[in-house]
Protein backbone atom coordinates (compact mmCIF):
# COMPACT_ATOMS: atom_id res chain seq x y z
CA UNK A 1 0.00 0.00 0.00
CA UNK A 2 1.03 3.38 -1.28
CA UNK A 3 2.43 5.49 1.62
CA UNK A 4 0.38 8.34 0.46
CA UNK A 5 -3.29 6.35 1.08
CA UNK A 6 -2.23 5.97 4.80
CA UNK A 7 -1.99 9.25 5.88
CA UNK A 8 -4.41 10.43 8.42
CA UNK A 9 -3.58 14.44 8.62
CA UNK A 10 -5.12 15.79 5.50
CA UNK A 11 -8.49 14.65 5.62
CA UNK A 12 -8.58 15.90 9.35
CA UNK A 13 -7.44 19.05 8.03
CA UNK A 14 -9.91 19.78 5.53
CA UNK A 15 -12.47 18.61 7.99
CA UNK A 16 -11.84 20.16 10.55
CA UNK A 17 -11.56 23.77 8.27
CA UNK A 18 -14.53 22.84 6.74
CA UNK A 19 -16.92 22.47 9.61
CA UNK A 20 -15.29 26.31 10.63
CA UNK A 21 -16.33 27.52 7.30
CA UNK A 22 -12.94 28.71 6.24
CA UNK A 23 -11.58 29.28 3.48
CA UNK A 24 -7.40 28.29 3.43
CA UNK A 25 -6.56 31.81 2.80
CA UNK A 26 -8.40 32.72 5.98
CA UNK A 27 -7.34 29.64 8.12
CA UNK A 28 -3.75 30.11 6.56
CA UNK A 29 -3.07 33.59 7.42
CA UNK A 30 -4.29 33.18 10.96
CA UNK A 31 -1.78 31.12 11.93
CA UNK A 32 0.96 32.86 9.79
CA UNK A 33 1.24 30.28 6.51
CA UNK A 34 0.95 30.82 3.28
CA UNK A 35 -2.19 29.35 1.54
CA UNK A 36 -0.23 27.09 -0.74
CA UNK A 37 1.68 25.49 2.19
CA UNK A 38 -2.00 24.92 3.86
CA UNK A 39 -3.16 23.18 0.92
CA UNK A 40 0.23 20.61 0.50
CA UNK A 41 -0.59 19.68 4.01
CA UNK A 42 -4.38 19.08 3.20
CA UNK A 43 -3.69 17.14 -0.07
CA UNK A 44 -0.32 15.15 1.94
CA UNK A 45 2.19 16.56 -0.05
CA UNK A 46 3.58 18.30 2.89
CA UNK A 47 3.31 17.86 7.10
CA UNK A 48 4.15 20.42 9.46
CA UNK A 49 7.52 20.96 10.25
CA UNK A 50 6.39 21.67 14.16
CA UNK A 51 3.71 20.85 16.14
CA UNK A 52 2.99 24.29 17.15
CA UNK A 53 1.50 24.81 13.56
CA UNK A 54 -0.95 22.35 14.15
CA UNK A 55 -1.74 23.33 17.82
CA UNK A 56 -2.52 27.28 16.15
CA UNK A 57 -4.68 25.24 13.43
CA UNK A 58 -6.90 23.62 16.39
CA UNK A 59 -6.80 27.28 17.87
CA UNK A 60 -8.39 28.38 14.59
CA UNK A 61 -10.29 25.59 14.17
CA UNK A 62 -11.89 26.00 17.77
CA UNK A 63 -11.13 22.16 18.07
CA UNK A 64 -11.54 20.66 21.80
CA UNK A 65 -8.79 19.64 23.83
CA UNK A 66 -9.44 15.78 22.28
CA UNK A 67 -9.47 16.99 18.71
CA UNK A 68 -6.38 18.59 19.07
CA UNK A 69 -5.09 15.25 21.16
CA UNK A 70 -6.15 13.65 17.50
CA UNK A 71 -4.48 16.38 15.21
CA UNK A 72 -1.07 15.76 16.63
CA UNK A 73 -1.06 12.30 16.52
CA UNK A 74 -2.47 12.23 12.67
CA UNK A 75 0.33 14.86 12.44
CA UNK A 76 2.91 12.59 14.29
CA UNK A 77 1.78 9.66 12.35
CA UNK A 78 2.03 11.61 8.88
CA UNK A 79 5.61 12.62 9.71
CA UNK A 80 6.55 8.88 11.15
CA UNK A 81 5.02 7.25 7.27
CA UNK A 82 6.82 10.26 5.45
CA UNK A 83 10.16 9.13 6.94
CA UNK A 84 9.25 5.33 5.51
CA UNK A 85 9.24 7.04 1.21
CA UNK A 86 11.99 4.99 0.23
CA UNK A 87 13.21 3.07 3.10
CA UNK A 88 13.64 -0.63 3.48
CA UNK A 89 11.06 -0.21 5.81
CA UNK A 90 8.61 0.96 3.21
CA UNK A 91 7.18 -2.44 2.72
CA UNK A 92 6.14 -2.37 6.42
CA UNK A 93 4.30 1.02 6.58
CA UNK A 94 0.86 -0.48 6.63
CA UNK A 95 1.88 -2.28 9.71
CA UNK A 96 3.78 0.30 11.24
CA UNK A 97 0.83 2.59 10.40
CA UNK A 98 -1.68 0.29 12.45
CA UNK A 99 0.41 -0.13 14.93
CA UNK A 100 1.73 4.20 15.65
CA UNK A 101 -2.89 4.56 15.41
CA UNK A 102 -3.14 1.76 17.98
CA UNK A 103 -0.31 3.25 20.41
CA UNK A 104 -2.29 6.46 21.45
CA UNK A 105 -5.30 4.07 22.64
CA UNK A 106 -4.05 1.48 24.73
CA UNK A 107 -2.43 1.96 27.98
CA UNK A 108 0.89 1.48 28.98
CA UNK A 109 0.21 -2.42 30.38
CA UNK A 110 -1.67 -2.97 26.96
CA UNK A 111 1.44 -1.83 25.05
CA UNK A 112 3.76 -4.09 26.80
CA UNK A 113 1.42 -7.10 26.48
CA UNK A 114 1.26 -6.17 22.85
CA UNK A 115 4.88 -6.07 22.22
CA UNK A 116 5.67 -9.35 24.41
CA UNK A 117 3.01 -11.34 21.96
CA UNK A 118 5.30 -9.55 18.55
CA UNK A 119 8.23 -10.35 20.20
CA UNK A 120 7.09 -14.16 21.01
CA UNK A 121 5.96 -14.51 17.13
CA UNK A 122 9.09 -13.44 16.25
CA UNK A 123 10.76 -16.00 17.99
CA UNK A 124 8.53 -18.04 16.77
CA UNK A 125 8.84 -17.56 13.76
CA UNK A 126 13.14 -17.99 13.67
CA UNK A 127 12.30 -21.13 15.18
CA UNK A 128 10.32 -22.55 12.58
CA UNK A 129 13.24 -21.59 10.07
CA UNK A 130 15.63 -22.87 12.03
CA UNK A 131 13.49 -26.18 12.09
CA UNK A 132 13.20 -26.26 8.12
CA UNK A 133 16.68 -25.30 7.64
CA UNK A 134 17.67 -28.73 10.21
CA UNK A 135 14.91 -30.90 8.48
CA UNK A 136 15.25 -29.79 4.75
CA UNK A 137 14.62 -33.13 2.12
CA UNK A 138 17.14 -33.75 -0.08
CA UNK A 139 15.83 -33.47 -4.04
CA UNK A 140 15.89 -37.25 -3.43
CA UNK A 141 13.82 -37.67 -0.29
CA UNK A 142 11.02 -35.13 -1.48
CA UNK A 143 10.51 -37.54 -4.77
CA UNK A 144 9.88 -40.47 -1.92
CA UNK A 145 13.10 -41.97 -3.41
CA UNK A 146 16.11 -43.16 -0.66
CA UNK A 147 19.23 -40.57 -0.60
CA UNK A 148 22.33 -42.47 -2.17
Amino acid sequence: MSVKKLLRLPSALVSARQARGLLQKQAAASVGLCQTVLSAMETGRRTPESSDVLAGLAQVYELSEEQTDELLRAGAHDQLMSSLRGSLLESAAELISEAALIHGRLSEDEIAGLLAELQQLNESKERIRALARRGRPTTAQSQGRPAM
